[in-house]
């Protein structure tokens, strides 16, 4: 008697394997078979030039509640047509971050897609109106520096703060690369597990660049595998402004940095306006 049962399963196991054999091909003729080893096999290991450690990434992962008027610092990645756009928040009292706002590059599917610049500022706004917002620090590339600005009329102008990724603020962006590594490694962050988060944080390679700190130690930035690859690292850029813009208002002796922990809400995880 043939087993119906176990030939199901072991159609389904086979037709699995064949689509895991197909996609692994492909990455590997695109070049990206070591991100496909760490997200889609979760052969998580730290690659020479994998700028954060997935493993432990995932280590961080924490379910919060949220309070609602509690003190956040944001960050903002921003694009218009070929990449993604992304804000991270980051819980003053916690150091826990979540992805507030994302608009996802379709890739092929649509290559004249543009991020709807409108839809980025009102969730900013409707951050802004939920939480006490102690920094946004924002990349203003590609016209943002004019939602930035209407940002900071709205809002308290010293909270909102132009934060370049390109040669203008190079060594600025890379220390801060390196200090959010630097909180993955000590447990200071942790974050709410969101896949597109995490795909983002395993997708970011380290670029040398020609930057030293005070004591001479080189410094780096974090870039995708490649100039035409899909995977993005949109959110992880995000990820670590939200982080320095953490780290300065603390500096800055901001009183609500370390404000007792107020009654929490059922608000959970990343927070959209509709």
């Amino acid at each position: 008697m043939v087993d119906q049962h176990h030939g199901k399963t072991g159609t389904a196991e086979r037709l699995h394997q064949e689509a895991v054999d197909r996609v692994d091909r492909q990455a590997k003729r695109r070049g990206n078979a070591a991100y496909f080893e760490r997200v889609w096999l979760n052969r998580r290991t730290q690659g020479a030039r994998q700028a954060f450690d997935a493993d432990r990434w995932s280590h961080l992962t924490r379910i919060r509640e949220l309070p609602i008027g509690g003190p956040i610092a944001l960050g903002l990645d921003s694009s218009k047509w070929r990449d993604s756009t992304g804000i991270v928040a980051t819980d003053m009292l916690t150091g826990w971050q979540w992805l507030a706002g994302w608009w996802e590059h379709p890739g092929a599917k649509d290559p004249n897609w543009e991020v709807p610049t409108s839809e980025v500022e009102a969730t900013l706004d409707d951050l802004f109106a939920r939480f006490h917002v102690t920094r946004l620090y924002g990349d203003p590339a590609q016209g943002y520096d004019v939602i930035l600005a209407r940002q900071a009329s709205k809002h308290v102008p010293r909270r909102v703060v132009e934060f370049f990724t390109d040669s203008r603020g190079l060594r600025r962006t890379a220390l801060a690369c390196r200090s959010y590594a630097n909180a993955m490694r000590s447990g200071e962050v942790t974050h709410a597990g969101d896949e597109r988060f995490t795909a983002h944080i395993g997708a970011a390679v380290k670029r040398d660049v020609r930057a030293t700190d005070d004591k001479s130690a080189p410094l780096w930035l974090i870039e995708k595998e490649r100039r035409d690859s899909p995977f993005k690292v949109d959110y992880a850029m995000a990820g670590l402004i939200s982080w320095q813009a953490y780290l300065d208002a603390i500096a800055s002796g901001d009183p609500l940095a370390e404000i007792s922990k107020p009654a929490l809400t059922r608000v959970r995880g990343r927070v959209r306006s509709r």
